[in-house]
């Protein structure tokens, strides 16, 4: 038969739906999990243990299919949910990451500007060939038709054999099979349509149970205590957030490479902490987790949203609070306070940030709190983060395709936007340090989370917490201060060299922040302000 008289036929296929439904799971078992089927295998714990958990979930897969593949709507869903399997696949493969609530609320949070970056021709490749071809098979499919009850009654006999089958074999192996999925949870998140569906819910039931009514007040006894030695010099503290930076390859952390080079004339004024873990591995988790009081552990970002945060606590005692803004928005925290979004385009560099801030302070002086929201080293484009004249290390990575780059090349890339983040912050210092007769100035940076470059072929972030690498989770912290303020705020700089080496996390910036503002208040905790143990003074 021709083939242009294939394409003109109604349909290419008559099949009934126990077997529309069931080649259909099959398919999309197969075609979409190579990621899982490898993971799997890895940790079976043998060839027979492997062999029954793809039946298994082969045998759930299709009993799913018989409850959501309904006629008049089965071929519109059928061919929905392979679109979306070819999309998600396409990220899975290319930057080896799980899907999981979070992850799918890093998508939903993302502006298009932040969105776009991670796309290239390829996705249209695997749209066309995983997405649009199957698809075009389903569509020139006729599903028969029976009886409203015949289907009814086939499809429940199919669904019960199934669930039967599948409680015959784990039942059967039942204590290697437990332990097995308690010791491979992070398996779910790579297992298509399982895990985005997994997400979706997970998402949906945490929308309905969402926390609603009004603001709660979270330091309502809060005050200014002016402990400094000038009583009269008003206070600024800028909070520089850094985005995706990494600790490993930060160079006061002592990386092989000297990645803060910038940095290095003002040692002596920076403290560095080399030991600090991030709240999440997300900017939508570890950024409002950052600001908040609860810590990681109490920690719930539904919840947050309507509670006060370290800016509202700052303001309510007469701090003038700035949010300066280069990135995909601040997550709900600056919603209360006065925002800047300096950058008008698409993309713009750091530096953008620093722009006339000095000139801004000393128009006005007064106690101040400002947060730089940077772009920092967000990928997987990390070269159009910085300038080509900071292209410092070389060859880089030039293509959102990490996979297509070699390890040193990505390191290397990598690397340019740590350093220009140093760069950027060493400008910061040096336009600040020409206030100081003014103000007692403080800059604290911390990165929100870290980055895997392609260790264990794993790229990017927002891994499941507990199963994340370190390199995702462990982010560089620094505070600078010079002698000047130091002294005004009574801190030991020799006393502060024995708690740099000392484990740290986000938890620390709140009450570390409350310590430098000087914010008196019940909620503060002594014991998590990284600087308490070096600061002289009776008054705070």
């Amino acid at each position: 038969m021709r083939s242009d008289n294939i394409l003109k036929q109604k349909y290419w296929f008559s099949v009934s739906p126990f077997v529309f439904n069931l080649v259909y799971a099959a398919a999309v078992l197969l075609m979409y999990n190579p990621l899982f089927f490898r993971k799997f295998y890895e940790v079976s714990p043998s060839g027979m243990f492997f062999a029954g958990g793809l039946l298994c979930i082969f045998l759930l897969l299709n009993a799913a299919a018989n409850i959501l593949l309904f006629r008049p709507i089965a071929k519109f869903v059928a061919i929905l949910l392979l679109m979306i399997n070819s999309v998600v696949y396409y990220f899975m493969i290319t930057y080896n990451i799980s899907i999981d609530k979070v992850m799918l609320l890093n998508l939903l949070e993302t502006d298009w500007n932040e969105a776009k970056e991670t796309f290239s021709y390829s996705i249209l490749a695997y749209a066309a060939f995983l997405g649009v071809l199957p698809s075009i098979v389903v569509y020139k499919t006729e599903i028969l038709s029976r009886s409203a009850v015949s289907e009814l009654c086939r499809r429940a006999l199919t669904i019960v054999i199934s669930l039967l089958v599948v409680a015959g074999l784990v039942f059967a192996n039942f204590k290697t099979t437990a332990q097995f999925m308690r010791n491979n949870k992070p398996l779910k998140y790579s297992l298509i349509p399982v895990n985005y569906f997994g997400a979706v819910v997970s998402l949906v039931k945490i929308k309905l149970t969402e926390v609603k009514g009004p603001l709660e007040v979270v330091a309502d006894d809060a005050f200014l205590i002016r402990y400094w030695e000038n009583p009269n010099k008003k206070n600024l503290v800028v909070m520089v957030v850094g985005e995706t930076a990494r600790a490993q390859n930060w160079g006061l952390n002592g990386y092989e490479v000297d990645t803060t080079a910038p940095l290095n004339p003002y040692k002596n004024e920076i403290f560095n902490f080399t030991d600090v873990k991030a709240c999440g591995t997300s900017t939508e988790i570890s950024l409002p987790c950052m600001f908040a009081l609860e810590g990681q552990h109490d920690f719930n970002r539904w919840k947050a949203k309507r509670r006060e945060n370290l800016l509202d606590v700052a303001k309510a005692v007469g701090y003038e609070v700035l949010w300066r803004n280069n990135n995909s928005g601040c997550k709900g925290i600056c919603a209360r306070v006065e925002t800047e979004t300096p950058c008008q385009t698409s993309n713009c560099y750091d530096d953008i940030l620093n722009e006339n801030l000095a000139e801004r302070l000393m128009s006005s002086p007064r106690d101040r709190l400002v947060v730089l929201h940077q772009k920092g080293s967000h990928g997987p484009t990390y070269y159009l983060r910085y300038p080509k004249s900071a292209e410092i290390y070389k060859p880089a990575c030039k293509t959102e395709r990490l996979d297509k780059c070699s390890d040193e090349e990505i390191v290397n890339v990598y690397n340019n936007t740590i350093h220009y983040t140093a760069q950027n912050l060493a400008n910061l210092i040096e336009q600040l340090r020409a206030l100081s007769d003014v103000y007692n100035v403080t800059i604290i940076y911390m990165s929100d989370h870290g980055e895997s470059l392609g260790e264990n072929g794993i790229y990017l972030h927002a891994a499941p917490y507990r199963f994340a690498p370190e390199g995702q989770v462990k982010v560089p912290f620094m505070i600078w201060m010079d002698n000047q303020t130091a002294e005004n705020l009574k801190i030991d700089r020799a006393c502060m060299m024995q708690y740099l080496n000392r484990p740290y996390s986000h938890d620390n910036l709140f009450h570390t922040a409350l310590g430098v503002l000087g914010i008196s208040t019940a909620v503060y905790k002594p014991e998590l302000d990284v600087l308490e143990a070096c600061r002289n003074s009776e008054k705070f």
